[in-house]
């Protein structure tokens, strides 16, 4: 109980002092809300830009996983390509030969520029 009294007593000056310049510090706490509010809101145009950069990353990841795949197929259809060539009934029908070789060529150059486009995704 002593203890009680005695940080009563303590205090207050302390009370004193918080009712003579009440006013003064609500003032200070109201412009020091607004302050706070203005710096914690979001601003709009950073908002957006940020909106932007997160779309343009999915938009990144989706092309990434589209080219991971059209690398998938053509890989698999370029052994695909090469075991039917391999095979002994088309080894002597060069008509077959040549169009599984076109479309093996075409499918290395598309496999090239897919790999170029991944390592520029990969990079950004």
């Amino acid at each position: 109980m002593d203890n009680l009294i005695f940080i009563a007593i303590g205090l207050l000056p302390l009370v004193v002092v918080l009712i003579k310049f009440w006013p003064a510090i609500k003032a200070f706490v109201q412009k020091f809300k607004f302050v706070a509010k203005t710096f914690m809101e979001p601003d709009p145009v950073s908002q957006r830009m940020k909106e932007e950069e997160q779309a343009k990353k999915r938009k990144q990841e989706r092309e990434l996983k589209d080219i991971e795949e059209k690398i998938q197929f053509a890989e698999e259809r370029i052994t695909t390509l090469d075991e039917t060539m391999a095979l002994p009934e088309n080894a002597t029908n060069t008509a077959k030969l040549m169009e599984l070789n076109k479309e093996k060529e075409e499918l290395e150059e598309n496999l090239t520029n897919y790999y170029q486009r991944w390592e520029e995704l990969m990079e950004e």
